[in-house]
């Protein structure tokens, strides 16, 4: 979405903060990055947002692009955003299980999405039509 990403502080492990009566201490908590690293259960997750930054980094359209929204439902998301030279889709799913979607595009002349997360995989385009078979879940 427009904006710069940000990540609050300890969500790059998936800790959840609680907010209690206007204070934000707990928000804060102090973190052990050996402690939440070895016992966190989405050690993965560092390594899955440095990815995502590096994509952004690397996109003019991430970064400057207009934005469209393609598929809004109360699991599922997917928006564009595109440049003259460049148009991302950004699909995701959050229900537990996977998901396919199909997204009418708003460019033309593509015959293949390539996914930017997944190297070698990619989605085929019919009529301006993209049919992705699995979104993960989560």
């Amino acid at each position: 979405m427009p904006g710069v990403p940000s990540i609050y502080y300890g969500s790059e492990w998936g800790i959840e903060g609680k907010r209690s009566g206007g204070d934000d201490h707990a928000l804060r908590p102090h973190l052990d990055l050996f402690e939440v690293s070895h016992n966190s259960p989405h050690r993965d997750l560092p390594g899955f947002i440095s990815r995502l930054a590096q994509i952004w980094r690397h996109s003019e359209a991430l970064q400057y692009g207009n934005y469209r929204q393609l598929l809004v439902s109360h699991e599922q998301f997917a928006f564009a955003r595109q440049t003259q030279e460049e148009c991302v889709i950004v699909a995701v799913n959050a229900a537990a299980k996977p998901v396919a979607f199909e997204l009418a595009l708003p460019m033309t002349g593509g015959k293949q999405l390539l996914d930017l997360l997944n190297e070698g995989d990619s989605f085929p385009v019919n009529g301006g039509t993209a049919l992705i078979d699995v979104v993960k879940p989560c």
